[in-house]
Protein backbone atom coordinates (compact mmCIF):
# COMPACT_ATOMS: atom_id res chain seq x y z
CA UNK A 1 0.00 0.00 0.00
CA UNK A 2 1.52 2.92 -0.90
CA UNK A 3 2.12 6.15 1.38
CA UNK A 4 0.17 9.42 0.38
CA UNK A 5 1.94 12.32 0.04
CA UNK A 6 1.98 15.00 3.11
CA UNK A 7 -0.25 18.17 3.15
CA UNK A 8 0.40 19.96 6.43
CA UNK A 9 4.22 21.44 6.61
CA UNK A 10 7.04 23.64 7.25
CA UNK A 11 6.78 26.97 5.31
CA UNK A 12 9.14 29.45 6.09
CA UNK A 13 11.01 31.92 3.51
CA UNK A 14 13.37 29.51 2.13
CA UNK A 15 10.72 27.11 1.53
CA UNK A 16 8.56 29.30 -0.21
CA UNK A 17 10.95 30.75 -2.15
CA UNK A 18 11.28 27.47 -3.42
CA UNK A 19 7.84 26.28 -4.39
CA UNK A 20 7.66 29.66 -6.63
CA UNK A 21 10.88 28.98 -8.45
CA UNK A 22 9.12 26.05 -9.83
CA UNK A 23 6.51 27.53 -11.22
CA UNK A 24 6.12 27.30 -14.95
CA UNK A 25 3.10 28.03 -16.24
CA UNK A 26 1.62 30.94 -13.85
CA UNK A 27 2.20 32.04 -10.28
CA UNK A 28 0.15 33.71 -7.88
CA UNK A 29 1.33 35.08 -4.73
CA UNK A 30 -0.81 36.57 -2.22
CA UNK A 31 0.49 37.84 1.24
CA UNK A 32 0.42 40.94 3.70
CA UNK A 33 4.20 41.20 2.61
CA UNK A 34 7.37 39.22 1.55
CA UNK A 35 10.65 38.69 2.49
CA UNK A 36 13.54 39.76 -0.12
CA UNK A 37 14.56 36.05 -1.09
CA UNK A 38 10.71 35.16 -1.82
CA UNK A 39 10.55 38.65 -3.63
CA UNK A 40 13.73 37.50 -5.67
CA UNK A 41 11.60 33.97 -6.60
CA UNK A 42 8.79 36.10 -7.57
CA UNK A 43 11.00 38.12 -9.80
CA UNK A 44 13.15 35.86 -11.41
CA UNK A 45 9.47 33.96 -12.67
CA UNK A 46 7.90 37.08 -13.77
CA UNK A 47 10.33 37.89 -15.59
CA UNK A 48 10.34 34.41 -17.16
CA UNK A 49 6.65 33.60 -17.54
CA UNK A 50 4.67 34.53 -20.19
CA UNK A 51 2.21 38.19 -19.75
CA UNK A 52 -0.25 37.82 -17.71
CA UNK A 53 0.86 34.80 -15.86
CA UNK A 54 1.73 36.04 -12.42
CA UNK A 55 -0.54 38.02 -10.09
CA UNK A 56 1.39 39.33 -6.84
CA UNK A 57 -1.24 40.57 -4.15
CA UNK A 58 -0.34 42.10 -1.30
CA UNK A 59 -1.28 44.05 1.68
CA UNK A 60 0.89 47.34 0.95
CA UNK A 61 -0.25 48.93 4.57
CA UNK A 62 3.22 50.49 5.81
CA UNK A 63 2.72 48.77 9.27
CA UNK A 64 2.85 45.15 7.74
CA UNK A 65 6.79 46.20 7.36
CA UNK A 66 7.04 47.51 10.85
CA UNK A 67 5.21 44.12 12.18
CA UNK A 68 7.76 42.17 10.04
CA UNK A 69 5.70 40.76 7.64
CA UNK A 70 8.34 41.62 5.22
CA UNK A 71 10.97 44.12 3.91
CA UNK A 72 10.84 47.18 2.22
CA UNK A 73 13.61 46.12 -0.04
CA UNK A 74 11.23 43.32 -1.15
CA UNK A 75 8.25 45.21 -2.03
CA UNK A 76 10.96 47.93 -4.10
CA UNK A 77 11.94 44.72 -6.02
CA UNK A 78 8.68 43.79 -7.04
CA UNK A 79 7.41 46.92 -7.97
CA UNK A 80 10.75 47.33 -10.07
CA UNK A 81 10.06 44.26 -11.55
CA UNK A 82 5.82 44.79 -12.50
CA UNK A 83 7.14 47.97 -14.32
CA UNK A 84 9.77 46.07 -16.28
CA UNK A 85 7.43 43.70 -17.62
CA UNK A 86 4.32 45.63 -18.02
CA UNK A 87 2.67 44.31 -14.66
CA UNK A 88 2.31 45.68 -11.71
CA UNK A 89 1.67 44.58 -7.61
CA UNK A 90 -1.99 44.37 -6.67
CA UNK A 91 -3.34 45.63 -3.37
CA UNK A 92 -5.87 43.61 -1.27
CA UNK A 93 -6.31 46.17 2.32
CA UNK A 94 -6.09 43.39 5.49
CA UNK A 95 -4.93 40.42 4.47
CA UNK A 96 -3.68 38.51 6.67
CA UNK A 97 -3.01 34.79 5.00
CA UNK A 98 -0.23 33.41 2.90
CA UNK A 99 -1.44 31.97 -0.70
CA UNK A 100 1.09 30.70 -3.49
CA UNK A 101 -0.43 29.24 -6.53
CA UNK A 102 2.97 27.51 -8.62
CA UNK A 103 1.67 25.41 -11.19
CA UNK A 104 -0.60 22.83 -10.19
CA UNK A 105 0.50 23.47 -6.75
CA UNK A 106 -1.60 25.36 -3.73
CA UNK A 107 -0.14 26.67 -0.68
CA UNK A 108 -1.97 27.91 2.03
CA UNK A 109 0.21 29.62 5.22
CA UNK A 110 0.36 31.43 8.31
CA UNK A 111 2.49 34.64 7.81
CA UNK A 112 4.59 35.60 10.71
CA UNK A 113 5.40 38.90 11.64
CA UNK A 114 9.35 38.72 12.87
CA UNK A 115 8.39 41.73 15.46
CA UNK A 116 6.51 38.67 17.44
CA UNK A 117 9.05 35.95 16.87
CA UNK A 118 11.83 34.86 14.45
CA UNK A 119 9.57 33.54 12.31
CA UNK A 120 6.61 30.97 11.75
CA UNK A 121 9.02 27.54 11.61
CA UNK A 122 11.87 28.29 14.38
CA UNK A 123 11.02 25.83 16.33
CA UNK A 124 10.24 23.32 13.65
CA UNK A 125 6.31 24.15 13.82
CA UNK A 126 3.92 23.61 10.95
CA UNK A 127 1.88 26.75 9.80
CA UNK A 128 1.28 25.58 6.01
CA UNK A 129 -1.19 23.20 3.92
CA UNK A 130 0.36 22.13 0.86
CA UNK A 131 -2.47 20.93 -1.36
CA UNK A 132 -3.05 20.48 -4.98
CA UNK A 133 -5.08 22.08 -8.14
CA UNK A 134 -7.03 25.18 -6.50
CA UNK A 135 -10.63 24.77 -5.56
CA UNK A 136 -12.58 27.18 -7.93
CA UNK A 137 -13.60 29.49 -5.46
CA UNK A 138 -10.12 30.31 -4.33
CA UNK A 139 -9.70 30.23 -8.45
CA UNK A 140 -12.63 32.91 -9.05
CA UNK A 141 -11.15 34.84 -6.10
CA UNK A 142 -8.15 35.29 -7.18
CA UNK A 143 -7.78 34.65 -11.17
CA UNK A 144 -11.57 34.29 -12.74
CA UNK A 145 -12.11 33.66 -16.40
CA UNK A 146 -14.50 36.59 -16.52
CA UNK A 147 -14.48 39.91 -15.11
CA UNK A 148 -12.04 41.69 -11.77
CA UNK A 149 -10.51 39.27 -9.35
CA UNK A 150 -12.55 39.87 -6.04
CA UNK A 151 -9.03 39.63 -3.89
CA UNK A 152 -6.09 42.21 -5.60
CA UNK A 153 -8.73 43.95 -7.68
CA UNK A 154 -6.98 47.38 -7.73
CA UNK A 155 -3.36 47.90 -8.61
CA UNK A 156 -0.20 49.69 -7.02
CA UNK A 157 -0.23 53.47 -8.00
CA UNK A 158 3.26 55.18 -8.30
CA UNK A 159 2.07 57.89 -6.33
CA UNK A 160 1.01 55.61 -3.35
CA UNK A 161 4.50 53.42 -3.59
CA UNK A 162 5.72 56.61 -2.57
CA UNK A 163 3.88 57.66 0.07
CA UNK A 164 4.56 54.05 1.54
CA UNK A 165 8.47 54.57 0.77
CA UNK A 166 8.02 58.29 2.61
CA UNK A 167 5.59 56.61 5.61
CA UNK A 168 8.77 53.87 5.99
CA UNK A 169 11.18 56.79 6.25
CA UNK A 170 9.05 58.69 8.76
CA UNK A 171 8.49 55.81 11.10
CA UNK A 172 10.87 53.16 10.17
CA UNK A 173 10.48 49.39 11.03
CA UNK A 174 12.55 48.77 14.65
CA UNK A 175 15.32 46.24 14.82
CA UNK A 176 13.36 43.02 15.13
CA UNK A 177 15.91 41.19 17.33
CA UNK A 178 15.87 43.99 19.39
CA UNK A 179 12.27 44.10 19.29
CA UNK A 180 11.55 40.71 20.18
CA UNK A 181 13.59 40.96 23.08
CA UNK A 182 11.35 44.25 24.49
CA UNK A 183 8.54 41.84 24.21
CA UNK A 184 10.26 39.39 25.86
CA UNK A 185 12.14 41.74 28.78
CA UNK A 186 8.14 43.10 28.88
CA UNK A 187 6.34 38.93 29.18
CA UNK A 188 8.49 38.79 32.10
CA UNK A 189 9.43 41.67 33.87
CA UNK A 190 7.69 45.53 34.21
CA UNK A 191 9.24 48.44 35.59
CA UNK A 192 7.36 49.66 38.93
CA UNK A 193 7.47 52.53 40.86
CA UNK A 194 6.24 51.65 44.67
CA UNK A 195 6.23 55.52 46.79
CA UNK A 196 5.44 56.14 49.92
CA UNK A 197 5.28 59.50 50.85
CA UNK A 198 4.27 61.66 53.85
CA UNK A 199 4.89 58.99 56.50
CA UNK A 200 8.53 60.26 57.88
CA UNK A 201 6.56 61.72 60.89
CA UNK A 202 9.74 61.52 62.92
CA UNK A 203 11.46 63.44 60.42
CA UNK A 204 9.36 66.48 60.50
CA UNK A 205 10.61 70.05 61.68
CA UNK A 206 9.02 72.96 62.99
CA UNK A 207 10.89 76.23 61.81
CA UNK A 208 11.14 78.19 65.02
CA UNK A 209 10.99 82.12 64.12
CA UNK A 210 14.54 83.54 64.31
CA UNK A 211 13.09 86.34 66.44
CA UNK A 212 12.10 83.70 68.98
CA UNK A 213 14.83 81.82 69.12
CA UNK A 214 17.68 84.72 69.00
CA UNK A 215 15.95 86.04 72.46
CA UNK A 216 16.86 82.30 73.85
CA UNK A 217 19.86 82.19 76.47
CA UNK A 218 22.41 79.82 74.39
CA UNK A 219 21.64 76.79 76.37
CA UNK A 220 18.39 76.81 75.27
CA UNK A 221 19.23 77.87 71.85
CA UNK A 222 21.62 74.44 71.68
CA UNK A 223 18.51 72.46 72.73
CA UNK A 224 16.09 73.35 70.63
CA UNK A 225 17.97 74.34 67.61
CA UNK A 226 16.39 76.03 65.00
CA UNK A 227 13.68 73.11 64.51
CA UNK A 228 11.79 71.35 66.57
CA UNK A 229 10.74 67.79 66.35
CA UNK A 230 7.12 67.29 66.23
CA UNK A 231 7.18 63.67 67.80
CA UNK A 232 10.48 61.91 68.80
CA UNK A 233 12.35 58.73 67.12
CA UNK A 234 10.91 55.44 67.66
CA UNK A 235 7.25 57.01 68.55
CA UNK A 236 4.40 54.87 68.17
CA UNK A 237 3.15 57.67 65.25
CA UNK A 238 6.88 57.92 63.74
CA UNK A 239 5.42 56.00 60.67
CA UNK A 240 8.68 53.41 61.59
CA UNK A 241 5.97 50.48 61.01
CA UNK A 242 4.45 51.51 58.04
CA UNK A 243 8.43 52.16 56.04
CA UNK A 244 9.42 48.79 57.24
CA UNK A 245 6.76 47.12 55.77
CA UNK A 246 7.38 48.98 52.64
CA UNK A 247 10.88 48.26 52.40
CA UNK A 248 9.83 44.52 53.46
CA UNK A 249 7.92 44.22 50.18
CA UNK A 250 10.34 45.98 48.17
CA UNK A 251 12.56 43.31 48.88
CA UNK A 252 10.04 40.48 48.40
CA UNK A 253 8.84 41.31 45.15
CA UNK A 254 11.23 44.05 43.53
CA UNK A 255 14.89 43.64 41.49
CA UNK A 256 16.89 47.39 41.28
CA UNK A 257 18.82 47.70 38.00
CA UNK A 258 20.92 50.52 39.12
CA UNK A 259 20.98 54.04 37.35
CA UNK A 260 17.79 52.39 35.17
CA UNK A 261 14.59 51.70 37.96
CA UNK A 262 13.05 48.52 39.38
CA UNK A 263 11.76 45.69 37.92
CA UNK A 264 9.32 43.11 39.46
CA UNK A 265 8.60 39.89 37.65
CA UNK A 266 4.99 40.20 36.01
CA UNK A 267 4.18 36.69 37.58
CA UNK A 268 4.36 38.43 40.93
CA UNK A 269 2.86 41.77 39.91
CA UNK A 270 -0.92 40.75 41.20
CA UNK A 271 0.37 39.85 44.38
CA UNK A 272 2.39 42.98 44.22
CA UNK A 273 -0.47 45.13 43.80
CA UNK A 274 -2.79 43.33 46.55
CA UNK A 275 0.34 43.68 49.07
CA UNK A 276 0.47 47.21 48.38
CA UNK A 277 -3.80 47.63 48.04
CA UNK A 278 -3.09 46.47 52.11
CA UNK A 279 0.07 48.74 52.68
CA UNK A 280 -2.63 51.75 51.64
CA UNK A 281 -5.54 50.68 53.72
CA UNK A 282 -2.80 50.26 57.23
CA UNK A 283 -1.60 54.28 55.47
CA UNK A 284 -5.55 55.07 55.81
CA UNK A 285 -5.54 53.73 59.07
CA UNK A 286 -2.83 55.36 60.34
CA UNK A 287 -3.48 58.50 59.07
CA UNK A 288 -6.72 58.47 60.84
CA UNK A 289 -5.44 57.38 64.27
CA UNK A 290 -2.41 60.32 63.51
CA UNK A 291 -4.80 62.75 63.08
CA UNK A 292 -5.97 63.00 66.53
CA UNK A 293 -2.79 61.78 68.60
CA UNK A 294 -0.85 63.94 66.73
CA UNK A 295 -2.44 66.82 67.14
CA UNK A 296 -2.18 66.07 71.11
CA UNK A 297 1.56 65.55 70.45
CA UNK A 298 2.06 68.62 68.46
CA UNK A 299 0.28 70.79 71.44
CA UNK A 300 2.30 68.60 74.04
CA UNK A 301 5.32 69.98 72.13
CA UNK A 302 4.57 73.16 71.82
CA UNK A 303 3.60 73.60 75.21
CA UNK A 304 7.40 73.11 76.22
CA UNK A 305 8.63 75.37 74.21
CA UNK A 306 6.66 77.86 75.61
CA UNK A 307 7.96 76.88 78.63
CA UNK A 308 11.41 76.97 77.68
CA UNK A 309 11.46 80.47 75.43
CA UNK A 310 9.09 81.95 77.78
CA UNK A 311 11.68 83.20 80.51
CA UNK A 312 14.11 84.21 77.71
CA UNK A 313 11.41 86.13 75.74
CA UNK A 314 10.02 87.71 78.65
CA UNK A 315 13.82 89.32 79.83
CA UNK A 316 14.49 90.33 76.20
CA UNK A 317 11.21 90.65 73.87
CA UNK A 318 11.03 91.00 70.28
CA UNK A 319 10.86 94.74 69.17
CA UNK A 320 7.52 93.64 67.42
CA UNK A 321 5.76 93.32 70.81
CA UNK A 322 7.09 96.20 72.52
CA UNK A 323 5.45 99.53 72.76
CA UNK A 324 5.92 102.66 71.08
CA UNK A 325 7.32 104.29 74.15
CA UNK A 326 9.41 101.17 74.56
CA UNK A 327 7.98 99.38 77.48
CA UNK A 328 7.87 95.73 77.89
CA UNK A 329 4.87 93.44 77.77
CA UNK A 330 4.04 91.93 80.97
CA UNK A 331 4.56 87.85 81.53
CA UNK A 332 1.19 87.01 80.73
CA UNK A 333 1.07 88.84 77.91
CA UNK A 334 4.61 87.50 76.65
CA UNK A 335 2.95 83.49 76.72
CA UNK A 336 0.43 84.87 74.82
CA UNK A 337 2.19 85.82 71.89
CA UNK A 338 4.58 83.05 72.07
CA UNK A 339 1.85 81.26 71.74
CA UNK A 340 0.22 82.60 69.21
CA UNK A 341 3.22 82.74 67.34
CA UNK A 342 4.05 79.04 67.80
CA UNK A 343 0.70 77.74 66.74
CA UNK A 344 0.69 79.21 63.51
CA UNK A 345 4.24 77.64 63.40
CA UNK A 346 3.42 74.30 63.99
CA UNK A 347 0.03 74.46 61.90
CA UNK A 348 -2.38 71.38 62.43
CA UNK A 349 -1.94 68.05 62.45
CA UNK A 350 -4.05 67.44 59.24
CA UNK A 351 -1.31 69.57 57.07
CA UNK A 352 1.37 67.05 58.17
CA UNK A 353 -0.52 64.16 57.21
CA UNK A 354 -2.65 65.74 53.91
CA UNK A 355 0.76 63.93 51.87
CA UNK A 356 0.44 60.63 53.41
CA UNK A 357 0.33 57.98 49.80
CA UNK A 358 1.30 54.90 48.75
CA UNK A 359 1.48 55.01 45.08
CA UNK A 360 1.97 52.24 42.69
CA UNK A 361 2.86 52.71 39.00
CA UNK A 362 4.28 50.31 36.50
CA UNK A 363 5.96 50.76 32.89
CA UNK A 364 7.51 48.77 30.36
CA UNK A 365 10.83 48.52 29.11
CA UNK A 366 11.34 50.96 25.86
CA UNK A 367 12.74 50.09 22.79
CA UNK A 368 15.95 52.59 23.17
CA UNK A 369 16.78 51.04 26.82
CA UNK A 370 17.13 47.55 25.54
CA UNK A 371 19.34 48.76 22.29
CA UNK A 372 21.76 50.36 25.03
CA UNK A 373 24.30 48.07 25.94
CA UNK A 374 25.27 49.52 29.21
CA UNK A 375 21.34 48.73 30.37
CA UNK A 376 21.90 45.19 29.17
CA UNK A 377 24.93 45.13 31.26
CA UNK A 378 23.29 46.72 33.92
CA UNK A 379 20.26 44.32 34.14
CA UNK A 380 22.71 41.21 33.64
CA UNK A 381 24.46 42.30 36.76
CA UNK A 382 20.87 42.61 38.63
CA UNK A 383 20.49 39.00 37.64
CA UNK A 384 18.30 39.55 34.59
CA UNK A 385 19.93 38.45 31.06
CA UNK A 386 17.36 39.85 29.06
CA UNK A 387 19.77 38.90 25.99
CA UNK A 388 20.13 35.47 27.33
CA UNK A 389 16.62 35.76 27.83
CA UNK A 390 15.92 36.14 24.48
CA UNK A 391 18.48 33.78 22.82
CA UNK A 392 16.58 30.73 24.99
CA UNK A 393 13.47 31.60 23.74
CA UNK A 394 14.88 31.59 20.10
CA UNK A 395 13.59 28.23 18.49
CA UNK A 396 16.02 26.25 16.54
CA UNK A 397 16.79 27.03 13.05
CA UNK A 398 14.19 24.28 11.11
CA UNK A 399 15.75 20.95 9.87
CA UNK A 400 15.19 19.35 6.93
CA UNK A 401 12.41 17.24 7.35
CA UNK A 402 9.97 15.16 5.44
CA UNK A 403 7.21 17.68 6.39
CA UNK A 404 8.67 20.89 4.28
CA UNK A 405 7.69 22.26 1.65
CA UNK A 406 10.01 21.13 -1.70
Amino acid sequence: MSVPPTAIHIAGSPQIANLIRTARSRLIVVAPAVTLDVAEAISDRWRSLPPGAVSVVLDLDPEVYRLGFGTEAALELLVATGAEVGDAVRRQPGVRIGIVIADNQTLIYAPTPELIEAGPNTRGSTNAILLGQPSPGLEHDLVPTDGEPRIGRVALSGGEFDAIKKDLEDNPPQKFDIARRMNVFNSYFEFVELELTGVHIDRKRIQIPTHLLGVADPKTQEQISSHFQVVPERSVLSGEAIRKDRDLLARKFLTVIPNYGTVVRRSKKAELAEEVRKLQQAVAEFREKLRAELQQAMDKSRGELVKALLPGVQRNPPKDWRFSDGRKPDKDTCKQFLEQELTQAFGAADRLIAGMIVRLTFKGVTYEMLKDETFQAAAAKAGLDVKMMHEELQAAPAQKSDNSVS
